[in-house]
């Protein structure tokens, strides 16, 4: 029923309103809309701080509960909208940021493995055997990777 509704309902109104782009008029589609793009990630960094340093959060807490939570939404979209107003594409900067985050996630994977090899940290819930040979495989995979990244990018 669902389907039925998205496809003779909902879809006409979307590829109207949100440039809703389909490929032979196909199911594969998908909404272009980039301006949605600076609350999510807003609300999501806002999310990650909070919890990083044990403040109060939750769209659900008033502000008074939680100020420290809408605080960090409220200066994540001031610098979105600024960065708007510089003129700064926001995909190229999604883009950018994708490309870094997978520069980085080898160091990042490197210290959890190291961590969940190590038994002083981690007891009885130390990485088995098979586990930590798919990690470092992983690990070695995702290094090649970001280094054959930066060596396509700078040259």
């Amino acid at each position: 029923m669902f389907v039925f509704m998205f496809f003779f309902h909902i879809a006409p109104f979307l590829k109207e309103n949100y440039k809703l782009r389909t490929t032979n008029d196909n199911i594969w589609c998908y909404i272009y809309n980039p301006h949605q793009i600076v609350p999510v990630l807003a609300t999501s960094a806002s999310y990650a701080i909070s919890e990083s340093f044990g403040w109060k959060s939750g769209l659900h807490r008033k502000f008074k509960q939680a100020a420290s939570f809408y605080g960090i939404i409220i200066v994540a979209i001031i610098l979105g909208i600024a960065l708007n107003f510089i003129g700064l594409d926001s995909i190229k900067a999604l883009i950018y940021s994708a490309v870094l985050n997978g520069i980085i996630s080898p160091v990042v994977l490197f210290f959890i493995l190291r961590i969940s090899d190590n038994e002083k940290v981690m007891g009885e819930f130390k990485n088995k055997k098979l586990g930590s040979t798919f990690g470092w495989i992983t690990f070695t995979i995702s290094l090649i990777l970001s280094i054959l990244s930066i060596y396509f990018i700078l040259w």
